[in-house]
This record gives structure tokens, sequence and C-alpha cells, in this order.
């Protein structure tokens, strides 16, 4: 079964939520010094890749409500794919300067599907 729209929202939103804990308190050279950190933070950044394409074939006009959601699912792409070629200093700036807009664009759908509006 194929879940609704709504669950993709709420995993995206928790995989950010669980980015924003791992790096609390973290700068860029701690996070790129530390291979299990970064093997957690992609994990999460490939779950909302994932979570976001998965919606936009639901869901496409919502998606694209989404800030930039066709760069997020082409960064899924290469850390899944093309993981030799990962720039932390990338992935590093999408975790401290994009997560928090993407987490409250998802609340508002959310936000949206309470109320019943589409």
């Amino acid at each position: 079964m194929q879940p609704d729209s709504s669950q993709y929202l709420f995993d995206i939103r928790q995989a950010i939520e669980r980015i924003q804990t791992f790096i609390v308190g973290v700068d860029f050279a701690a996070y790129r010094a530390d291979e299990q950190l970064k093997s957690a933070v992609e994990r999460q950044l490939i779950t909302i890749g994932e979570a976001i394409s998965q919606f936009s074939r639901v869901d496409s006009d919502r998606a694209r409500r989404l800030t930039e959601h066709s760069r997020i699912i082409g960064m899924r792409n290469i850390l899944v794919h093309a993981y030799g070629d990962v720039d932390d200093t990338l992935v590093w700036a999408a975790v401290t300067t994009r997560l928090t807009v993407l987490h409250n664009e998802a609340g508002r759908l959310l936000e949206d599907d309470d109320r019943g509006h589409t």
C-alpha cells in the first residue's frame, strides 16, 4: 500500500529534525572529520530526497511548492549513485542553510492536509 502524501511530508520533517539534532554544536571541520556523523547526515538526506521523489509522484502540484525539490532529489541521487563524488562542502551548506526552509514548507503542507486543503 502506498503511503499518503502526509506520510511523506512527515518523513521529510522527521529526517530534517534528526539532522538538526546531529549537528548541534558542530562546525564544518568537525563534520568533515567525523565519518559517522557524515554517514548519518547523508542517510537522512537520502530519506528526504526519496520522500520528496515519492511525494512528487503522488502529488506533483504540491511537491512543486517545496523549494528546490528537484535539486534535493538530485542530491539524493548523487548520495546514492555517485557516492564517490559527494562534496562535503555542498552537503554542509545544504544542511546548515536550507533545511529550515524545507521543514517549514513541509509543515505548511501538513497543516493544509489537517484542514482538508490540497
